[in-house]
């Protein structure tokens, strides 16, 4: 990592303190700063899953190409022989008063960045497990084939779903064409958009972090903010304005792209999130 600084910074910069902070749920995180001034975030992990980084930089490239929020500039990423991202450090600001307002409207524009199929160039990861993002032209198909199935047949494998479960899972993905509208245009999403997985910069403003960006429905971001106690109301308030929100089925479906992220609990962190998973599982069954 330092050769690494010293080649992007130059050659006489030096390390002058490092600050040890979050560096999300399974990376560590540090903060350096140089002797130049400059200070430069570096999440790292010992043991990642292939191509971890690599994936987490191709998202944040992505989110940023959008225009329409900030997200961390990408310096550089090793894989071998220790995993490293670096990115640009961003200066912790005070949110402004119109705070989750700007960034309602600001999601809203980066959903509005769309792409002609459902899906990702590559795969990438939410947390440690693969996300599959292989391209369909069908929502339904996609949501069914690289969200739901993987983490089913993972949870099964591992011995974490009754067969009641099971089957009222299996049974809903077998009907998804049933919740899911077919009118639905591929718009960016963060992938995993929960409290803490986005900032407040120096100037008051969001930036989106940690994300495994994919092109799919943007209500799937909007599910996961809500998902462990939601957002202020003049977020959604806003994001409305620019991009207005279904309601008549949006209650349905965003029990459904929660379940995906239970399900992804479940198979991070054990049967605690089975409950979570069989209550929003049992309206639609």
């Amino acid at each position: 990592m330092e050769n690494f600084l010293r080649q992007h910074f130059g050659a006489e910069v030096t390390v002058v303190s490092r600050r040890s902070v979050s560096g999300g749920c399974i990376n560590a995180g540090v903060v350096v700063t140089l002797s130049s001034g400059e200070s430069v975030f570096v999440k790292s992990n010992n043991a990642p899953p292939p191509l971890m980084f690599t994936r987490e930089a191709e998202s944040l490239r992505e989110i940023a190409k959008s225009g329409a929020i900030r997200a961390p500039k990408v310096l550089a990423v090793q894989e071998h022989p220790k995993a490293f991202l670096a990115l640009e450090a961003i200066r912790e600001g005070r949110p402004s008063k119109s705070f989750f307002a700007d960034f309602g409207r600001s999601l809203a524009k980066m959903h509005e960045f769309e792409s002609a199929k459902f899906g990702f160039r590559q795969d990438n990861y939410c947390g440690r497990l693969l996300q599959r993002n292989r391209e369909c032209d069908s929502w339904t198909e996609f949501f069914a084939q690289n969200r739901l199935s993987p983490q089913i047949e993972l949870a099964s494998r591992k011995g974490l779903l009754d067969g009641e479960l099971l089957a009222s899972l299996e049974n809903l993905v077998e009907n998804l064409g049933r919740y899911l509208p077919a009118d639905i245009r591929p718009g960016l999403c963060h992938g995993d958009l929960w409290s803490g997985n986005f900032m407040c910069d120096e100037t008051g403003s969001a930036v989106l972090i940690d994300p495994c960006a994919f092109y799919g429905d943007p209500e799937t971001d909007l599910a996961m903010t809500e998902l462990f106690g939601g957002f202020p109301g003049d977020f959604y308030a806003a994001y409305n304005e620019v991009r207005p929100i279904s309601n008549e089925y949006y209650e349905c479906r965003r029990s459904i792209y929660q379940l995906f992220h239970a399900l992804n609990h479940v198979n991070h962190f054990g049967g605690s999130y089975v409950d979570m998973v069989r209550r929003l599982v049992a309206p639609l069954v």
